[in-house]
């Protein structure tokens, strides 16, 4: 509003007017300045309000009577009620009756102190739920100074206490772990964290955490170990720990430092052996802070392994004695054998009544079983020892099978069974291995299958393959239509001197060698071996071995 005063309209009036105007204008501008004083402070409780319902924690103002004049929409959405149903409420209306007794002693106490007060408050709702508050609360004044109510801040700290709480239940565990383990237990912290990396001097720095690193915690089962009080060893340091032998200690701190970790085994010079496993301590900039450490007492552990090393160095000695014994055994059975042999057979070629030859005939043949014998264990005793030598030169396939062939089939002739063949061999592979030996497994073979037929077949079937992994093979199956073998029974069927049963041994004869030469003979060719049976319906035995491609090789004999 703008007023122009002229000075003519001045001289008309009269004082009693002008003074009556300027009254007027007085009390006009009184009233803007009220009415701009009240739109400021509305202004600025709008402001207020909206920042206090903006924050998570509960905001609450009480009267010196406990009645609630105020509070934040964060304490409504919490208590489930709108601000109608607090404000003019005490919190006897609000709150279990335990809970309202100790919120009005705490509020007693920050009225009667006159300062502000912070405690932890909790609420236990009737279905066992418990919630805990860190609650600040501070009186507030009018303008004489007198206190007319507290203003309180509260911050739900409940999952925070569980957390703490769930530490500590934790730590305790820790400890009653760390003091009752029968594993040793330290730490060592340094007394200022150092960087281990390309910006320090190395050398530099693992001196001076050979001084400053101290033993700060241990647990009872370290001072066993030791036979060492905690006063002797808190505030040792690695110089004083290696006071004999600083070299090794600083080889071993540094792969300490160098790796974070460290694991080794030592004499702990009280007639006990220690395995240790140490781990670095880091800070978030990388730096060391120390390290923990776990000590075992491995001592009787290292007793059985040693005990268990002599007892082995005693087996092989004896097992090398016994194959040494088999070996000369058989070599000195072995020549008045031969005499025997040769001697019964001069005796068939002289004139015999058929009674005398049937005698020298079995004398002929029980030789032949007893060298088969000798010979078995021989090789069983020259492949334990390591001392089979095995010839690798290229074998025809042919020649081999045949030679098997013959010298078995007068055995199959006897039994009035049939010895048959099926060949198929690529031409374009040749077969490198040990041909008296693969001849051995073969007759080995051969011989029980048709040692356990009564009647039908033994078949040989030879043939090649291509395999995934390993190229050519030639895969070797002798089929027989015998008594066949047990499934219990096929699991031991190729360990030394295992037969199927008592029975099998009495009617068939037989020291069960043979199929276990056999397995160790394939398995020197670098092949594999094994069986198909069923009881009643005859056996199938296979071994493969590998092929060689032709092209532009040089085979040499090793």
């Amino acid at each position: 509003m703008k007023v122009v005063i002229l000075m003519e309209d001045v001289e008309q009036k009269s004082r009693e007017q002008l003074i009556e105007e300027l009254e007027l204008l007085k009390q006009e501008h009184n009233y803007l300045l009220l009415k701009h004083q009240a739109t400021l402070k509305l202004n600025k409780n709008n402001i207020t309000n909206t920042i206090l319902n903006i924050v998570s924690d509960l905001v609450f103002i009480k009267d010196v009577n406990g009645v609630w004049i105020y509070c934040n929409q964060a304490f409504c959405n919490f208590i489930g009620l709108d601000k109608t149903d607090v404000i003019g409420k005490t919190d006897y209306d609000l709150f279990p009756k335990d809970a309202a007794e100790f919120f009005c002693e705490q509020d007693r106490l920050v009225l009667n102190e006159k300062a502000p007060r912070k405690n932890e408050e909790s609420i236990t709702y009737p279905d066992g739920k418990k919630l805990y508050f860190e609650a600040i609360k501070s009186p507030f004044y009018e303008e004489d100074g007198k206190i007319c109510g507290l203003i309180g801040i509260v911050r739900d700290i409940t999952q925070y206490k569980l957390i703490i709480n769930e530490l500590e239940e934790s730590q305790k565990k820790l400890e009653m772990f760390f003091s009752q383990s029968m594993y040793g237990f330290f730490y060592m912290m340094l007394d200022e964290p150092v960087h281990w990396n390309d910006t320090v001097d190395k050398e530099e720095t693992l001196e001076y955490v050979f001084d400053h690193e101290r033993v700060t915690k241990l647990n009872d089962a370290i001072l066993v170990h030791y036979r060492a009080t905690r006063e002797d060893l808190i505030g040792m340091t690695p110089r004083m720990i290696f006071s004999s032998n600083p070299d090794l200690g600083k080889l071993l701190w540094r792969r300490l430092l160098d790796e974070g970790k460290l694991k080794y085994e030592f004499y702990a010079g009280t007639d006990m052996f220690v395995e240790a496993d140490y781990r670095c301590f880091y800070d978030n900039e990388g730096r060391i802070l120390g390290h923990f450490g776990i000590e075992r007492d491995v001592t009787e552990q290292k007793k059985t392994i040693e005990e268990l090393e002599q007892a082995k160095e005693a087996a092989d000695a004896a097992n090398k004695a016994k194959s040494q014994f088999l070996a000369n055994m058989s070599h000195e059975i072995r020549t008045p054998m031969n005499a025997i042999y040769g001697m019964a057979e001069l005796l068939m070629d002289t004139q015999l009544t058929e009674e005398q030859y049937e005698y020298a005939k079995t004398i002929r043949e029980s030789n032949e079983a007893l060298l088969t014998i000798i010979n078995d264990i021989l090789d069983i005793s020259k492949i334990e020892s390591g001392k089979l030598v095995m010839e690798f030169v290229e074998v025809s396939l042919e020649e081999t099978i045949s030679s098997v062939v013959n010298l078995m089939g007068f055995k199959a002739i006897e039994k009035g069974i049939k010895l048959n063949t099926v060949i198929n061999i690529d031409k374009h592979c040749v077969l490198m291995t040990d041909p008296l030996r693969l001849r051995q497994v073969l007759l080995n073979l051969v011989s029980n299958a048709i040692k356990f037929t009564q009647e039908g077949e033994v078949l040989l079937r030879v043939w090649t393959e291509q395999t995934i992994d390993s190229g050519k093979i030639v895969r070797f199956e002798i089929i027989d239509t015998g008594i066949g073998i047990r499934l219990e029974d096929q699991k031991q069927i190729f360990q030394p001197f295992t037969q199927v049963d008592g029975s099998t041994s009495r009617m068939y004869g037989g020291t069960g060698l043979g199929l276990s030469i056999s397995k160790r003979l394939v398995e020197l060719m670098g092949g594999t071996i094994g069986l198909h049976s069923e009881l009643g319906k005859g056996t199938t035995f296979w071994f493969t071995i590998s092929l060689i491609e032709h092209g532009p090789l040089i085979y040499s004999v090793v």
